[in-house]
């Protein structure tokens, strides 16, 4: 509803506002003539950061703002301005609403969906308790729903499957596991240490063996060559007698002991392969979060990540190029999975800097 303003007062309120126009932007409020002075006409065509508004909020503008061109001045045109203003912000702030809710609604959808195929089958029950956790925490996942669901919308194989991943990531996070898995490292370098020095000494006793045997008058042992210990260690293997005993004895009788690796050197072979060996992680998640010497919530992260980067390299589906879950995503994920307390909830720098130091250690 317009107000009313008696005419002078209009007159007297718009010859001021012109003449600050004027002032203020000389150059453009002639060319403008009496219409919006430039400052509110920018004003009018962005949203509150600073982008362009939609092209049907500018048309809209522009038609309703021309209409104004002789009496814009005026007091009562000046107050349906600023109404039409908070009116589109407002506007736009329930539209942001909708969208949230109905991105977290499809999403719900699909962790209902998984939930129940588990429960039919009988099968991943820590994918059951996370997704209980993201039903009970809707409200901070809201943020990252509209992520994952704004960018794959188009893809209903590759949002079903990024949300499948991200629930199934709880079973990543295990105290237990992972230092038993610190501990198996250790175990293996010890004894990897063990082997090498067993294996030299027992390729030096061989020798020695040997030296004696040649010297002497008594000799000991039969093996002198590794056909005869493929020999005496597979007697109870029926595939080897079977399969590869003759063949394999015949290529012995056609080459002399001179063409074949002596038991001593087959040793010191196992020596230097032991003391060139190190334990290697059977895959990628294992290797990122037993390079730290001890636990904590970074391990998780780490391996939500290489999870994350592993199942888009090999992606069975069409995805968009370049996708990626943000830092901020990651972590409030990461957040309601880990169940962590307001006192050490993680935010996005943290990921950032995460993502940052893993990338810096594979270079």
């Amino acid at each position: 509803m317009r107000a009313v303003v008696p005419g002078p007062i209009n007159a007297s309120v718009g010859r001021r506002q012109a003449r600050f126009c004027r002032c203020q932007h000389p150059e453009e409020s002639e060319s403008m003539g009496p219409g919006l002075p430039p400052c509110l006409r920018r004003a009018s065509i962005r949203d509150d950061s600073g982008g362009q508004i939609g092209e049907r909020h500018r048309l809209f503008s522009d038609r309703y703002l021309s209409s104004w061109k002789d009496e814009f001045f005026q007091v009562p045109n000046c107050v349906d301005f600023w109404i039409i203003l908070i009116g589109r912000k407002v506007i736009e702030v329930i539209m942001k609403a909708i969208s949230r809710e109905h991105a977290t609604s499809e999403c719900e959808k699909i962790l209902h969906e998984s939930k129940a195929y588990n429960i039919q089958h009988s099968i991943c029950p820590s994918q059951n308790q996370t997704i209980d956790l993201f039903l009970e925490r809707r409200c901070e996942l809201e943020g990252a729903y509209l992520e994952i669901f704004s960018k794959l919308a188009d893809y209903p194989e590759a949002f079903k499957e990024i949300l499948e991943l991200v629930t199934r990531a709880g079973k990543l996070w295990s105290l237990e596991e992972w230092s038993k898995a610190r501990q198996d490292r250790k175990e293996l370098e010890s004894i990897n240490l063990k082997i090498e020095s067993a294996a030299k000494e027992l390729a030096n006793l061989i020798h020695e063996r040997k030296i004696i045997n040649n010297r002497s008058h008594f000799s000991i042992g039969n093996l002198h060559n590794i056909v005869n210990v493929i020999e005496k260690a597979s007697k109870n293997n029926y595939v080897y007698k079977f399969h590869l005993r003759e063949p394999l004895l015949a290529l012995r009788a056609r080459f002399d002991y001179k063409y074949w690796p002596t038991v001593e050197e087959c040793c010191m072979a196992i020596a230097s392969d032991a003391s060139e060996s190190v334990p290697n992680a059977n895959n990628a998640v294992a290797e990122a979060v037993t390079r730290s010497q001890r636990n904590s919530k970074a391990d998780f992260f780490k391996a939500l990540l290489v999870d994350i980067d592993e199942l888009l390299e090999d992606f069975p589906f069409e995805i968009p190029d370049n996708f990626k879950l943000s830092d901020e995503t990651i972590a409030t994920l990461g957040n309601c999975i880990l169940e962590l307390e307001a006192n050490s909830l993680v935010d996005g720098q943290y990921i950032k800097r995460l993502r940052q130091g893993m990338r810096h250690r594979s270079d």
